[in-house]
């Protein structure tokens, strides 16, 4: 299909800063290629770009151990080829904007644990390129479109149109409509100043802090047992 943005790619690329950050490791990633069908045509962009990828990560110039992980596009202006290339992984999202892609906000990064709270589990073998590629857009629409504006993958500062997967358009935006709630996913970002720059996310659940009255009570109950257990050995 033909899929266009209005992002300029060379102010994109200006962005770039060379030095890495100091939360950011150095790794080895290595891009095993596509999990799965979709389907993306922006200009100079080809469905090679968009994920999901299935990559390996070990620790900078050693054998292991390795790690995998299921990687997503978060940057339009860079390609990634299925062989081994020098990244950084970090778990701090204002890295990113210090090797390509977009900083990715504090909030951007709730939304996009949302999108994957909500919606990861549908893609299940990653069999479906409408599921695939709508999974893909909404990313993008989370991460370029300005803060405050609709999340709308057919409108604003970051649009597709036309083409015939009119079902991947209208199943981002049912997505990206109904983000709310939990956000239990956290990512790992995986950045390069010369390569595609990646994200994955894990799950990674918040716990649920236990009533202040519950706890009184627990407690409570915890010295009511201790009391018991030295009487009895009395």
């Amino acid at each position: 299909m033909n899929f266009k943005t209005t992002i300029s790619i060379a102010a994109t690329a200006a962005v770039i800063a060379m030095g890495s950050q100091a939360n950011a490791t150095p790794v080895d990633l290595t891009n095993n290629g596509a999990l799965g069908p979709r389907d993306f045509m922006v200009t100079t962009f080809e469905d090679g770009r968009g994920g999901p990828f299935d990559v390996d990560v070990r620790p900078d110039n050693q054998p292991g151990p390795v790690t995998s992980f299921v990687a997503w596009c978060i940057d339009l202006a860079q390609t990634i080829g299925t062989s081994t290339y020098d990244y950084n992984q970090s778990s701090d999202n204002g890295d990113t904007g210090d090797f390509g892609a977009p900083e990715i906000s504090d909030a951007e990064e709730t939304q996009l644990s949302q999108l994957f709270t909500q919606n990861y589990s549908a893609l299940g073998a990653f069999g479906s390129s409408v599921l695939n590629t709508a999974f893909q857009m909404a990313i993008w629409e989370i991460i370029y479109e300005d803060e405050g504006n609709a999340l709308d993958v057919t409108g604003g500062v970051f649009a597709e149109s036309g083409g015939g997967n009119a079902a991947a358009r209208a199943q981002a935006n049912t997505w990206l409509t109904a983000l709310a709630g939990p956000a239990d996913y956290a990512f790992d970002y995986f950045l390069s100043s010369s390569r595609q720059d990646l994200l994955a996310g894990s799950y990674d659940p918040t716990p649920v802090p236990l009533p202040a009255g519950l706890v009184l009570m627990l407690g409570g109950l915890g010295a009511f047992a201790a009391v018991k257990r030295r009487q009895a050995r009395t």
